[in-house]
């Protein structure tokens, strides 16, 4: 494709990478030695894999495996087949995003009107309705003697990215305010939690990133808005999850926020509404290529440091990724990035890829090759546009330069009347403050941020869950419950091998015994135990002499999956407690990916959601096949589960699949500190781990909800030791026994029943008593 000057390939000082990789140092007998590694296969040769890393590794083998599915699709289409699939996935994401159109113009107030002679603009600073209840500040830059003419002009819509500052920050103004100067009507708003659009209070310094003002300098100057808190993806995160349990996501409403923006953009009496463009960087990228790909209204798209490819992202990238920037199923529905800019074609579209952004370069370049053939099946691929130049994650002078030139190619020359610029800063804080008072005038009716939306979300959910419940209470419709086993396997995506293997037995996984020490109560041994072709459960097996053969054995989940790690103190005065009350078989489990300091955050937690999985399922998969090693080698008769931490989830959905034969059944289940999904989804602040991040699960059942579904002819007596809301504080009692009450009416019409431990936070040590003191009365020895 021959391109302009301005888009030819572009590196300026570019620094090869090539032998760049993954790197350790050891200490061998007294000396550092440094032992490197280029990719995570090559790790694993190596031997050099961390527990977060095979999970890693697991997860990105089986997004690869279905991208390749994706290729093959591909590389047999004829061009009459790829315009079909360009209407498919604009279909899909469509209906993933939610998307709704021909609404009217959201309800705006205009807080305040300046110009900046210096500048060249006039700054109109507006609130707009996203949601009812929920106000954006947003600002809208005329060029200055705009309004004057009798014209209309093409505007853009930038999309900040994850910056604190939002719309105020210099970094977003180098595309915000430099195109006004150009001549563009240009809006931009401030993202959900950045900015000034705070969700969790102004005390929230912990969880929400914001603007913050500074006073002016000896000089008299005013200057930028600083950022403040943690990173953005915090709040997005914490939101997104919620969000995810109730089968909804935040992306939509990202994708909701630019479209009402685009609405009043539209509307403006001196804005061309068929001549649009839209500009984003980082996370605004995404939010690009998300409104590219399913809003006819934009007619130039630039897409900057986010394009590349799944498998490139997730082998390579180093990225913070965000819950918007996920979307559920979109690689089981064979949908990659270069599917966002695809669904766009013929329309002007172009990308900015930089040397060294945390989205590897290659992926870039891959998808942009792919998106050509798109293009190409129209006719041309002459709209279609890429920049490359040295430089981070950000958007550099090669860049904006590229973006003036592409806009004034796809949406018009600049005017001729445009005004001279004196100062090419970008506007100080104080001139883009809103502040609380504006923020909170001017509408009526109550606030309803993200908090409020989320409680208004989870109410028909979590009535729908009440009306099943008291229908199984009161005897009526038990079909709900005796389905949930299936429906839990199918929602957490369980493997089926696993549930057939730990009920008719079949080929055991790969094991290796690592190590064996004794001691003067008993010994301690060491295994592997492969469930995947790059994960493992790390076992560590303590046995007292004289244990009887086919006992009780006992299976601790929770921990850290390093195998050579000191035991927690918890793990320690539990251990010594179950030994001291009798059982002689007691091992610590470590599931793939637990407890790693060193790897962690990244594309691959994500993972699972992308491809219609959960963390959860394949846990508990590694569960069962953990039950069905003490069953086989240890010739266990009945199997005890003790769960905590974000083992939990896994847990519970493995219980339900327990065998239930004489030879082969759960001899009791105990549960720490567990969470609850409804919970968490109306909270304002949750602290639920990524292990047990789930996509649509209170469409179906909560986790107390699971242990009221276990068969009868598998249940077991369960403990349930200080039940916790979703930050982590103990629930009181009677709260909790309601929350438990149908689990424990089944158990104890199967001979069985519930005990609670609620109401106040017990020490290590008498937490790990009353288990023991439970487990020696309520399970058969043999």
């Amino acid at each position: 494709m021959g391109l302009p000057l301005s888009w030819q390939i572009v590196f300026n000082a570019l620094l090869w990478l090539g032998d760049a990789g993954i790197y350790r140092h050891e200490l061998v007998d007294g000396e550092v030695r440094e032992v490197s590694c280029r990719s995570l296969d090559d790790c694993f040769e190596k031997g050099f894999m961390t527990p977060g890393m095979m999970l890693h590794r697991m997860w990105d083998q089986r997004i690869d495996a279905a991208m390749q599915k994706r290729k093959n699709t591909l590389s047999q289409a004829n061009f009459s087949s790829l315009l079909v699939r360009q209407r498919q996935v604009r279909h899909v994401l469509r209906r993933m995003f939610r998307v709704v159109e021909d609404r009217p113009a959201p309800v705006t107030r205009l807080v305040r009107r300046y110009q900046d002679e210096s500048r060249g603009v006039t700054v109109l600073m507006l609130l707009f309705e996203s949601w009812r209840g929920e106000f954006v500040p947003a600002v809208v830059f005329v060029p200055l003697g705009l309004e004057m003419q009798l014209e209309r002009r093409p505007a853009v819509l930038h999309l900040p990215g994850h910056l604190a500052g939002g719309l105020r920050d210099p970094d977003e103004q180098k595309l915000s305010l430099k195109l006004a100067q150009q001549g563009y009507v240009v809006m931009s708003f401030d993202p959900i939690s950045q900015g000034e659009r705070l969700q969790y209070g102004s005390k929230a310094f912990d969880l929400e990133c914001r603007a913050a003002k500074q006073d002016p300098g000896t000089d008299g100057q005013m200057p930028p808005c600083k950022g403040d808190g943690p990173p953005c993806s915090e709040a997005h995160n914490h939101f997104g999850q919620q969000l995810w349990l109730l089968g909804l996501g935040a992306e939509e409403l990202f994708v909701r926020d630019a479209q009402r923006a685009l609405d009043i953009l539209t509307d403006l009496p001196f804005v061309n509404a068929s001549s649009i463009g839209v500009v984003g960087c980082s996370g605004g990228g995404t939010m690009t290529a998300y409104l590219g790909a399913v809003d006819d209204r934009v007619t130039a798209a630039v897409v900057a440091c986010y394009f590349s490819t799944l498998g490139r992202e997730l082998e390579e990238g180093t990225c913070n990724y965000d819950a918007e920037q996920i979307i559920w199923g979109m690689a089981k529905h064979g949908i990659d990035k270069p599917d966002l800019l695809r669904a766009r074609a013929p329309k002007a579209t172009a990308i900015l890829l930089t040397s060294h952004d945390c989205f590897p370069i290659a992926g870039g370049r891959e998808g942009f090759a792919e998106v050509e053939t798109a293009f190409y099946a129209h006719g041309d691929a002459h709209n279609l546009y890429a920049s490359e130049a040295a430089g981070f994650h950000e958007v550099t002078q090669t860049g904006l330069t590229a973006v003036q030139q592409f806009f004034e190619e796809q949406l018009g020359p600049h005017p001729s009347w445009l005004a001279p610029i004196s100062d090419p800063t970008p506007l100080p804080c104080k001139m883009l403050w809103f502040g609380q008072e504006q923020l909170k005038a001017g509408f009526d009716g109550p606030a309803v941020q993200i908090p409020q939306l989320l409680r208004k979300l989870a109410r028909p959910k979590r009535q729908a869950l009440r009306w099943k419940r008291r229908g199984e209470a009161v005897g009526r419709g038990r079909r709900w419950l005796e389905a949930l086993p299936k429906v839990s396997a199918r929602t957490a995506k369980v493997q089926s091998y696993a549930i057939e293997k730990v009920s008719l037995g079949g080929e055991e996984p790969m094991m290796v015994a690592a190590r064996t020490s004794y001691f003067s109560f008993g010994k301690e041994d060491w295994y592997i135990l492969y469930t995947d072709t790059s994960c493992a459960v790390t076992l560590r097996l303590f046995e007292t002499p004289g244990r009887p053969k086919e006992d009780v054995v006992v299976l601790i989940f929770g921990g850290a999956t390093d195998v050579n790690r000191q035991l927690s103190k918890q793990e320690d005065l539990l251990l010594s407690q179950l030994q001291d009350h009798g059982f002689g078989a007691v091992a610590i489990c470590g599931l793939c990916g637990f407890g790693d300091k060193f790897w962690r955050d990244g594309l691959w937690q994500f993972a699972p959601i992308l491809l219609g999985e959960t963390h959860t399922g394949f846990h508990a998969s590694e569960v069962l096949h953990t039950m069905s090693w003490a069953f086989r080698q240890l010739r266990a008769r009945q199997v005890v589960l003790i769960g905590y931490g974000g083992a939990i989830g896994a847990v519970v959905h493995a219980a339900v699949h327990a065998p239930s034969s004489d030879a082969r059944r759960l001899g009791a289940l105990v549960l720490l500190w567990p969470p609850s999904f409804e919970e968490v989804a109306r909270a304002k602040r949750h602290k639920l781990p990524w292990q047990m991040q789930m996509h649509g699960v209170l469409n179906h059942y909560d986790l107390p909800d699971l242990l009221a579904a276990i068969p009868a002819k598998s249940a077991a007596p369960t403990l349930i030791v200080e039940p916790r809301g979703a930050s982590r504080a103990s629930l009181p009692r009677g709260y909790a026994w309601r929350m438990y009450s149908l689990a424990a009416k089944r158990l104890r019409r199967a001979g069985h029943g519930l005990r609670l431990l609620a109401g106040r936070r017990f020490s290590e040590m008498r937490r790990a008593l009353e288990i023991a003191i439970f487990l020696k009365a309520r399970v058969a020895h043999a």
